[in-house]
């Protein structure tokens, strides 16, 4: 295995097979329809096997699930972090180390969680359990608890090494990390505890738990020269910084978030100006000052508000009491004051961010790109799940959505590219740099590549690839006769196949394949490609060499099958062990159109016709509904009738007329409604009762006036029905029908 330091490699893979299905066009006459068509893919023998192929854009190296994180973190509030014992000088690292951990809590993600310990836990009757516990991305309020944990000056028992990397401290998360910061030298009991001895510890942790497949870490931080000095073994997942003064810590802690988290860290200008050449996944402005406030950003015109703001400050301690009864007020740094926002996605481009009153600026973020590796063969083929032996460039890395490699981008700072190769399971070469020459043979192949980018986060993953021999020549002929469409519903008789001959090429000479090497071809060695609208099946004969191909209406529709001048294209292969030949030959294919118009008039109306037509009726049908004339709804049933006496002695009487529309009419498309109208009180002898006809606008026509005319003692609107009276009279809803006897005048409005 290549002697590569991965720290959690994640191993992706992925699996190529299929293909896109060909189009084909379907038409017939007065409708046209495309759909999607049964395509054919190669299979050889060489492929048979389930294989495991490069994706050329490769996998996203941030996951759609992202990998949860547990952190115990161990803090140093010694009496060395807030005096120094020789001088008595007051030290302000106490007051670093609180404002680290608030930072580190506001980078956590979703599906992070953190356990902070203090080391005055640990020291006489402490409780020896986490101060503070944390879970998921922070709020203020989370961010309040850790500023509101107080030193107490107390020693540094290395009992809460042995306690943090204890299996009941661990989480049932993807990684559990030991995060440690310190100024000096552990103890036990009163004893020193040599650095020896705590590199050992830490190199025991995390080796216990390689038989459950636990991926643990240890990031530890060494505070001047005093703290134990560890050999740093990235590989085994120990993480080594020492910090020479207490601004220090706030970089180191960050580095170590980085590392932790997935992210990379630059410093802006005050102004918050940023050119990025990637998209970005995550961006988070940590922005130092005094009321500092970030705002937005914007790039390319576009403005993004933060999704989150958490402050982060100093704050007083209580004064502790020292062993040797000295009273002291830690003293705080109270220049320690920052906001730290949180951005969703943010494209590239020129990012200004809008922050008040900031004096430094750091960003953390996470860069949307791919990890992946691509074989390009010397024709500059890039190579998907068809290796043939021989010289081919290997490209490894960083890829962007559009397959272009980015490991030259400055926001990765990518390094410690590595790749081995092992060829049927033996290396073969190693430490290989992209752009290298390899020269794959025939067999399996698989190509281990890793790594690193942002502040140090390793990447890993593998391509496996079965890698065939060069090509043999080969070549196919066909004998191809005609055909009728409408003979065309099933595959045809033998004396209307086409007859296909497969050949090998050898040193020059073609013969056919022998015995054994037609065994091991079947009709899936075969494709055909085709732009026509038509089924094929291949038929393998016993003789070796002979083929069959057969051709049909598309599932025997002979009203769908194209017709003309036709082709297709018949590719073969065979591949006894790992090496290949590949032939392939373009058959002629005549189909002559003998179905009449009248034919296909019947075929379109039985499949289509009919449907079109029933859609019409019912159109129709609907449209004779919603335009059908039909009477106002103001026409009451009873209307009332007034009657006014026309003499001397006459009472005046108020009664009830009757409109009566006709049921039959009323559930008939386009034609109007009909009705009667009795227009004087029941009883009242020589008046005709009105016959009447929906018209246009809610109006009603008078369709017997001539009848009603011959008396002259009706008026309509104040118009006389007599003789002079020429077309028939209209009335609406609130018109008047006025009628007279000797005695009596009775008048009418249908809506009252």
């Amino acid at each position: 295995m290549a002697d590569t330091p991965v720290l959690f490699p994640r191993v992706l893979r992925s699996k190529r097979g299929g293909g896109n299905p060909l189009p084909r066009s379907l038409s017939a006459f007065l409708t046209a329809l495309l759909v999607a068509g049964l395509g054919f893919l190669p299979s050889q023998v060489a492929w048979a096997q389930e294989q495991t192929a490069p994706d050329l854009c490769g996998a996203p190296v941030i996951p759609e699930s992202p990998e949860t994180k547990h952190i115990n973190m161990v803090v140093d509030d010694s009496g060395s972090m807030i005096r120094d014992a020789g001088t008595k000088q007051l030290l302000d690292r106490w007051s670093f180390a609180k404002y680290s951990v608030e930072v580190f809590a506001a980078l956590m993600g979703p599906g992070d969680s953190l356990d902070v310990y203090l080391l005055s836990s640990f020291s006489g009757d402490g409780n020896r359990q986490a101060s503070i516990s944390l879970q998921g991305q922070q709020t203020q309020s989370g961010i309040d608890r850790i500023r509101s944990i107080e030193v107490e000056g107390s020693g540094t028992p290395f009992e809460a090494i042995q306690r943090t990397t204890a299996e009941d401290a661990l989480r049932p998360a993807d990684q559990n990390w030991l995060v440690v910061l310190t100024d000096g030298e552990f103890r036990d009991s009163r004893d020193p505890v040599p650095t020896a001895r705590v590199q050992e510890s830490l190199e025991a942790f995390l080796s216990s738990q390689q038989d459950n497949s636990r991926q643990l870490g240890v990031a530890f931080l060494a505070l001047g020269d005093e703290a134990p000095n560890l050999a740093a073994l990235t590989d085994q997942g120990l993480v080594f910084a020492q910090a020479q003064n207490s601004r220090d810590l706030l970089t180191t802690m960050g580095s170590f978030a980085n590392r932790i988290f997935g992210r990379n860290k630059t410093e802006l200008a005050p102004d918050g100006a940023w050119s990025t050449d990637l998209d970005l996944e995550e961006v988070i402005v940590f922005a130092q000052g005094a009321d500092v406030n970030v705002a937005s950003a914007t790039v390319n015109g576009q403005t993004f508000a933060p999704q989150s703001t958490v402050q982060v400050s100093w704050i007083d301690n209580k004064a502790i009491r020292f062993p040797n009864g000295d009273d002291v007020t830690p003293l705080p740094n109270t220049e320690l004051q920052g906001q730290i926002a949180t951005f969703g996605q943010i494209p590239q481009g020129d990012l200004a961010l809008d922050i008040a009153n900031a004096a430094t600026v750091e960003v953390f973020y996470r860069p949307q790109v791919n990890f992946g590796a691509q074989l390009t063969n010397s024709a500059g083929e890039v190579q998907e799940d068809k290796v043939v032996a021989g010289p081919h460039t290997l490209d490894f890395g960083f890829l962007s959505d559009d397959c272009e490699f980015v490991n030259d981008s400055p926001l990765l700072n990518a390094g410690d590219f590595s790749a081995a190769i092992y060829q049927d399971g033996e290396l073969v070469a190693e430490g290989l740099q992209p752009g290298d020459q390899v020269d794959p043979q025939d067999g399996e192949v698989t190509i281990e590549y890793s790594a690193t980018y942002l502040d140090g986060v390793p990447e890993g993953d593998e391509e496996t690839f079965v890698v065939a021999k060069p090509p043999l020549p080969s070549e196919m002929t066909a004998q191809v006769p005609e055909y009728l469409v409408s003979e065309m519903a099933e595959f045809p008789p033998p004396d209307k196949q086409i007859a296909l001959e497969y050949r090998i090429v050898e040193d020059g000479v073609s013969r056919a394949p022998l015995p054994e090497e037609w065994a091991t071809i079947t009709p899936a060695n075969f494709e055909v490609i085709t732009e026509s609208n038509l089924d094929f099946e291949i038929v393998k004969l016993d003789e070796p060499g002979q083929l069959r191909l057969l051709v049909r209406a598309p599932e025997g529709d002979v009203y769908d099958a194209n017709t003309g001048e036709l082709e297709a294209t018949v590719r073969g292969s065979y591949a006894p062990g790992q090496s290949q030949s590949v032939a392939e030959t373009t058959v002629p294919i005549s189909v002559e159109d003998d179905l009449s118009t009248w034919d296909r008039f019947l075929n379109w109306f039985k499949e289509i016709g009919w449907k079109i037509l029933l859609a019409l009726l019912l159109l129709a049908l609907i449209l004779g509904y919603i335009f059908k004339r039909r009477f106002s709804k103001r026409v009451k049933r009873r209307p009332t009738v007034t009657g006014t006496p026309r003499s001397v002695g006459v009472t005046p009487i108020e009664d009830r007329g009757k409109f009566q529309a006709s049921g039959f009419r009323k559930f008939l498309p386009f034609v109007a409604n009909t009705a009667t109208l009795s227009y004087v009180p029941p009883g009242t002898v020589g008046f005709r009762a009105m016959k009447l006809k929906a018209g246009p606008r809610k109006s009603m026509t008078v369709t017997n006036w001539k009848e009603i005319a011959q008396k002259d003692n009706v008026e309509i609107n104040g118009t006389p029905l007599n003789s002079e009276t020429r077309r028939p009279p209209k009335l609406s809803a609130s018109g008047t029908i006025s009628a007279s006897t000797p005695q009596m005048t009775y008048e009418m409005t249908p809506s009252t």
